[in-house]
């Protein structure tokens, strides 16, 4: 590509969560570098109002468009972005999940706009996921260019067959500049002592998050230790939240908290001591990025990129999936050794500073796009007919 570049980055998905992050993390770095950035993201025409991420953009002040849909593959929906492109000047498209990259690769065929994507990784092992899966590696490979943001991701998508010169890994990244001191904003709403040590966790209420774990071994820590000192904290919603509020015993309630959504993660992570990530399967954790970002010690499990940010015992501690017992034994080791706490945390904020810094990445994704030429495919999209895009859109309902 040569000249200035204009990015429409394409979000199918309704919810505000870690992908969403990055690509306001991003479109802020670009803003700064005179690169301009907006995001197109779906809503169901019938309810556009479920559609919380263009609202979260807006509040943001990051460039977005609503674009009302009536199905998983609407041509409506690509005459509108197209529109858009034509109106607004934008030259590079970017998909950031598989609906994304197919709008993407159409959006490049009908523009000559230069289609990229970000692979994060499935969540969930179903039918439907590999449907979707099987679907978007075909999406991918007719890409100008792929983004993987975990070595993981960056090693399957070569055994896939992504050509080595449009695949590149940058990993998930992170503004680090601004850090909210201890505030007690979250302990004071949820009426936590300030002496208090605060473990915590965040995310979406799902079972591939598996907080059960948190909260089984939350109960386990305070029946067996008699800790009078230890509060925990999740903080998400979700279809779980009636089914992880009854695993916490009446006793404990007010010391296990299922705060539901916190908008304000910053304060959050000020108030926390330890954070726990117990997913069974991620992209790229984004939390784990947070948490660096404010020095704080974390247990997690080897789930997709957590491997990536943390070594066991220098920048935080690793645990098997599902393990009560060894989740457990952890938190008492760094709940009753202040210096731990300390090492490792710092150890995951330097980390998080030097490889994981939004400045940095977003100067690489610029490379990448600067240094890629337009694909010599047969077909530059994928050019579903009208009949196809029904068919599509059938077996996305129907899985």
């Amino acid at each position: 590509m040569t000249g200035p570049e204009k990015i429409l980055h394409i979000r199918s998905s309704y919810f505000y969560g870690g992908p969403e992050r990055q690509i306001t993390y991003l479109t802020r770095v670009l803003e700064t570098m005179e690169v301009p950035s907006a995001v197109a993201t779906f809503a169901p025409r019938l309810d556009p109002s479920r559609n919380a991420c263009y609202t979260k953009f807006q509040n943001l002040d990051i460039p977005c468009f609503r674009i009302d849909i009536d199905g998983s593959f609407d041509r409506s929906a690509l005459e509108a972005m197209e529109k858009i492109i034509r109106d607004h000047g934008f030259t590079v498209v970017v998909g950031h999940d598989y609906r994304a990259d197919y709008f993407a690769l159409e959006l490049r065929r009908r523009t000559k706009a230069a289609a990229f994507s970000f692979s994060r990784g499935w969540t969930r092992n179903s039918l439907r996921v590999r449907l979707y899966e099987w679907l978007d590696i075909r999406f991918l490979r007719r890409m100008d260019g792929v983004v993987a943001v975990s070595q993981a991701k960056f090693d399957e998508l070569r055994r896939k067959k992504i050509e080595p010169a449009r695949l590149i890994h940058i990993p998930n990244s992170i503004l680090t500049d601004t850090v909210l001191p201890r505030q007690n904003l979250i302990r004071d709403r949820f009426h936590i002592p300030q002496e208090a040590l605060l473990v915590g966790t965040a995310g979406r209420l799902s079972a591939e998050k598996n907080q059960d774990l948190f909260i089984r071994a939350a109960v386990q820590y305070l029946r067996k230790s008699g800790d009078e000192k230890t509060w925990f904290i999740l903080a998400g919603e979700g279809k779980r939240q009636a089914e992880l509020t009854a695993m916490i015993p009446e006793t404990y309630r007010h010391r296990i908290i299922l705060a539901g959504w916190i908008e304000n993660n910053d304060a959050l992570y000020a108030d926390l001591d330890v954070f726990v990530l117990t997913s069974l399967m991620e992209g790229f954790p984004n939390v784990l990025l947070e948490a660096g970002k404010y020095n704080l010690p974390v247990i997690t499990t080897r789930a997709g990129g957590a491997v990536d940010i943390v070594e066991d015992g220098v920048s935080g501690l690793l645990i098997p999936f599902g393990d009560v017992d060894f989740l457990g034994r952890k938190l008492e080791l760094l709940l009753g050794d202040e210096e731990s706490r300390r090492m490792l945390g710092e150890e995951l904020g330097r980390v998080t500073r030097e490889r994981y810094n939004a400045e940095i990445n977003a100067g690489r994704f610029l490379a990448l796009l600067s240094g890629s030429e337009p694909t010599d495919d047969d077909a530059t999209g994928i050019g579903m007919s009208a009949e196809a895009m029904e068919i599509g859109n059938w077996l996305v309902n129907f899985f």
